[in-house]
């Protein structure tokens, strides 16, 4: 499973993400394990973190997000009627997995097989995203690098369509 958080524009700035005030947050799971493929991040995470917040979290455990895409202020449309002001991973995960379809598209016109499982492939291949640093949930703030708040960052769709290609 990949965890998908939110980010909204900066300052209404369309070059500029940042995690948005009031929503809800990552962290670290307390009944499971971080896997392997998050060791090198998180690690980074715990050695360079300016704040460490008050209070219970499973410094071990999985963490949450991997990823995150735009999630706030967003206009949606069903079945012809708009919807303003959506928000949230409700709205960012859908985003996420509709990029993962078309990089299993890619995959599949070039006769590769799809991706399958995700998260150790886009661990191994930060460069894939844009890294959020700008902003702070009620726990943790965005930092270089994989945070609690965006995970590795919103997807350059680009880089990775270049990365998932090369992959057999």
């Amino acid at each position: 499973v990949t965890a998908v958080g939110a980010t909204t524009f900066h300052d209404g700035n369309l070059n500029v993400e940042s995690v948005p005030s009031g929503m809800a947050e990552g962290g670290f799971a307390w009944n499971v394990s971080r896997p392997a493929y998050q060791n090198k991040a998180v690690e980074e995470f715990w050695k360079t973190v300016k704040h460490i917040p008050k209070g219970k979290y499973n410094k071990n455990g999985r963490g949450i997000p991997d990823v995150a895409a735009l999630g706030d202020e967003m206009v949606i449309v069903i079945n012809g009627e708009k919807f303003p002001g959506v928000g949230g991973t409700a709205l960012s995960a859908p985003i996420f997995a509709a990029i993962v379809s078309r990089l299993n598209n890619i995959r599949l016109s070039n006769g590769k097989p799809a991706l399958g499982p995700l998260n150790e492939i886009l661990y191994a291949h930060p460069e894939m995203f844009y890294d959020v640093t700008i902003g702070k949930s009620p726990t943790w703030a965005a930092q270089k690098g994989w945070d609690p708040c965006t995970g590795l960052g919103t997807p350059n769709y680009e880089a990775m369509a270049k990365v998932i290609s090369a992959l057999n």
